[in-house]
């Protein structure tokens, strides 16, 4: 944590990583440090609407030297291993991904075991954004309680 910000690497700038990039980027609270995609063009496109961080097309080079607060990745569910791990070896204090957790139950042992033997906590997105529409109301599920944040 730098300037009492967290710092943020994502991984996987598609439609995804591009809104949880521009949601850190408007939050005081972080500062997205780099950005990561196979698709370089994608990258320089998406730089400038996260605050113009570091680009790459090489996760764990990027991680290793960012060494975020945060791992971000989103990308295809066949590669939540590898960047679990990745975001264990960065020294990330969070590691926050997209559904599902896994492909396996082997595999989601796995990802447990590797959060176990850190300090990196996980969080997965598991519900869509709410539709901001008419019919919201109507296919809205019943409010679960109040809504906490923890601080990482």
């Amino acid at each position: 944590m730098t300037n009492s910000q967290y710092t943020v690497l994502i991984v996987g700038m598609g439609k995804r990583g591009l809104h949880h990039g521009t949601a850190f980027h408007a939050n005081p609270r972080f500062k997205v440090v780099g950005i990561c995609d196979i698709d370089k063009p994608r990258l320089e496109a998406a730089a400038p609407k996260v605050g113009n961080p570091k680009i790459g097309t090489d996760a764990a080079a990027l991680a290793k030297e960012l060494k975020p607060d945060l791992f971000c990745f989103c990308t295809l569910p066949n590669l939540r291993l590898d960047f679990v791990k990745l975001g264990v070896e960065s020294g990330a204090r969070l590691i926050a991904f997209e559904k599902p957790v896994a492909m396996t139950s082997a595999e989601g042992l796995q990802i447990k075991q590797a959060l176990d033997k850190s300090r990196a906590k996980a969080v997965v997105k598991s519900w869509p954004a709410a539709r901001w529409d008419g019919s919201t109301p109507f296919t809205a599920p019943p409010p679960a309680g109040p809504l906490t944040c923890s601080a990482i």
